[in-house]
């Protein structure tokens, strides 16, 4: 995982091939940058890539999550995917009213 190439998603623009330095030398600069590589199912934000590479490099580290429960979220009147808790909190840190969830 540490070896591979890896995108950036900001401003609705992808860019890449990165390798693991560059990502987190650019991602600091940029507003809400998601990244991405090959094996991924979906964009992370850059908190979730770095805690995937951690357990990734320490694969006995267990995830601050816990046990391996799905959360289902409602947004205006939307249910949202089911997602483990760290997505929820990361998806959660993204909004700016939490009045509607």
């Amino acid at each position: 995982m540490t070896d591979r190439k890896w995108f950036i998603l900001t401003d609705g623009r992808v860019t890449g091939p990165f390798e693991r330095q560059e990502i987190e030398l650019s991602a600091a600069n940029m507003n809400n940058p998601l990244i991405w590589g090959r094996g991924q199912h979906e964009w992370s934000s850059v908190e979730r890539w770095q805690r995937l590479l951690k357990e990734h490099e320490n694969p006995e580290r267990k995830s601050r999550s816990g046990p391996e429960r799905l959360w289902q979220l409602r947004v205006a009147g939307q249910e949202l995917k089911a997602m483990h808790h760290d997505d929820m909190m990361d998806f959660l840190k993204t909004q700016k009213d939490l009045g509607e969830i």
